[in-house]
Order: structure tokens, then sequence, then C-alpha cells
């Protein structure tokens, strides 16, 4: 047992001291209790948008219950967003996650904790953005994946240890592209699957463990893609296949498992 001296004063008395004993177990309870708001303390209830550096060095919260967008765009609060390193406790977003817009932005350190997402996941227009690295640990994201107009983006390697993603991937107008490895453990898109417009694309071999295919996969515009090697475990797409304007593609030797396509499959404007 442990006492605790409590003053107390009554009215035209005197102040005097009373003993207050309390139990171990009602001082464990009081701990818990007070370890339980510290971590209730975290949760960032509802969407907000992080515009600036400054914003995104205050947010220390390891869950946010509704959206999370990383928008240097959004109203031009400056200072310019350069650094995610202080977000290094954030391990959920419960709705859509964004990092767009941030024309200074050279890496994504700081999200390594990061293991959840509600919604799509979009990484648009950060024109210095040079890799993925620091979102190697996010393996749940309940909407779709874009990558999309990121013109340093030359790999996509922090995304190897996603196996599914539930709605759509989206990988487009990305010019130093050069590749998809990073996506080796996707073994399946339930919805869409667009790879356009990444002049530099080279290889597809990324997507080497990919099964199926719930909807649309169209390949357009990667004048440099030579080969659909990466491909040859594909063996279903729920609607159309299109492949169209890719300059330097020759032939579909590497769809040999293709067993099954839901809508039309086009071949329009290749080698």
């Amino acid at each position: 047992m442990e006492t605790v001296q409590i003053f107390t004063k009554k009215p035209l008395q005197k102040a005097h001291m009373k003993k207050v004993t309390f139990s171990k177990s009602t001082w464990l309870l009081f701990i818990a209790f007070l370890a339980c708001m510290s971590l209730q303390a975290q949760i960032y209830y509802g969407g907000i948008v992080l515009s600036s550096q400054t914003q995104v060095d205050d947010f220390t919260y390891s869950e946010v219950t509704g959206f999370l967008e990383i928008n240097g765009g959004y109203l031009g609060a400056g200072p310019e967003i350069t650094d995610l390193t202080p977000l290094s406790n954030l391990t959920s977003v419960g709705d859509h996650f964004y990092i767009i817009y941030n024309p200074a932005l050279t890496s994504l350190d700081g999200l390594q904790n990061l293991t959840s997402v509600g919604e799509m996941v979009s990484i648009y227009e950060n024109s210095e953005l040079t890799s993925l690295d620091g979102l190697q640990n996010l393996t749940s994201i309940a909407g779709g994946l874009e990558i999309n107009s990121n013109p340093a983006l030359t790999s996509i390697d922090g995304r190897q240890n996603r196996a599914s993603i539930a709605l759509g991937l989206n990988i487009m107008y990305n010019p130093a592209l050069t590749n998809l490895d990073g996506l080796q453990n996707l073994t399946s898109v339930g919805g869409w699957s667009e790879i356009y417009f990444n002049p530099a694309l080279t290889s597809i071999d990324g997507l080497q463990n990919l099964t199926s295919i719930g909807g649309t996969l169209y390949l357009m515009n990667n004048p440099a893609l030579t080969s659909l090697a990466g491909l040859q475990n594909l063996a279903s797409v729920g609607n159309h296949f299109g492949l169209y304007m890719n300059d330097a593609l020759t032939n579909l030797d590497e769809l040999e498992n293709l067993t099954s396509v839901g809508g039309d499959l086009y071949y329009h404007f290749n080698a």
C-alpha cells in the first residue's frame, strides 16, 4: 500500500493533514488510463492537408482516420515541402493518401512505418522525386495505386512488398522511368491497369508474378518497350486488353499463359 498526503481546508478552520490510501491495483489502473489517453492523442480524426514544411514538421500523429494529402500546391501555403522524416510515426491512413504537387521533394524517407491505406494512393506531379524508397512497408492498399507525372522518377523499388492492389494500377507520364522493378511481389490487381506514356520504359519484367487483372489492361505509348517479358505468368484479364503505339514491340510471345480475356484484345500501331 502507498500513502499520499493531501491538504484540505475546512471553512473557518486551520489547514490540516488528511491521509488517503490507494491500493497498488488502483495505481496500475490510473497509469493504464494515462497511457491510453496518450495513445489516443496520436490519432488524428478526420482528413487533413499538409501544404508546407512547417505543417509536416508539426504533424506527430501515428494514425489518420480520414484522408491525408501532402500537397505542396494547396493554396500556396509555403515553405515548400522538402523533408518527410517528421512523419516517421505514421502507420495508417483510413482514406486516400496523396503526395502531390511537391516540386522540391526528392525523397519519401520518413514513411517507412506506413503499412496501410484505406483508399487510393497517388504520387503525382513531384518534379524532383527520384524513387519510391520509403514506401517499402506499405503492404495494404484498399484502393488503387497511381504513379503519375513524376519527371525525375527513375525507380519504383520502394513498392517491393506489395502483393495485391484492390482496385487499380496507373503508371503514366513518368519520362525517366526505365523499368517496373519494385512490383515483383504483385500477384493481382482487382480493377484496371494502365501503363501509359513512359518514353524511357524498356522493361516490365517487374510484373513477373502478376497472374490476374480484374478489369482492363492497357499498355500504350511506351516507345522503348521491346518485350512483354514480365507478363509470362498472366493468366486472366477481366475486361479489355489493349496494346497501342509501343513502337519497339514486335510480338506477343510472353503471353503464352494468358487463357482468359473478358473483353476484346487490341493490338494497334506497334512495331
